[in-house]
């Protein structure tokens, strides 16, 4: 089964999101996705692979997978501030998490998306 278009890396914005709670009170749409990512921290030291559940132009839906959250332990110990770099797109936004629950965490992106920066050898 096709899964919907996702929302342009480009598109993203330093708007605050919501809680999933608040659906119906959003700032901005969201689009449901399944974009392969990673969450990084610490200079890219550590890095935490994850899944863009939905996306907005001012926030995420970010899905764990169980060996993720076995691996790695409770999401608690995720830092309040880290780097989401979108793999497909190669872009990388700065991101403040505002929930945190049952494998899932909700984030707003704290400005727009960026390259992701590569490093020559």
């Amino acid at each position: 089964m096709a899964e919907p278009a996702a929302a342009p890396a480009a598109a993203i914005t330093a708007e605050p999101a919501a809680e999933p709670a608040a659906a119906n009170n959003r700032r901005a749409k969201r689009k449901t996705t399944a974009l392969p990512a990673m969450i990084t921290f610490q200079n890219m030291r550590v890095t935490v692979p994850c899944t863009v559940a939905d996306m907005s132009g001012t926030g995420a839906q970010i899905a764990f997978t169980a060996s993720t959250i076995a691996q790695f332990g409770d999401l608690d110990h995720l830092p309040q501030k880290f780097t989401l770099v979108l793999k497909a797109d190669r872009m990388q936004v700065a991101c403040e998490v505002k929930w945190r629950r049952e494998g899932k965490i909700g984030v707003r992106f704290l400005g727009p998306p960026k390259p992701v920066e590569t490093t020559r050898r």
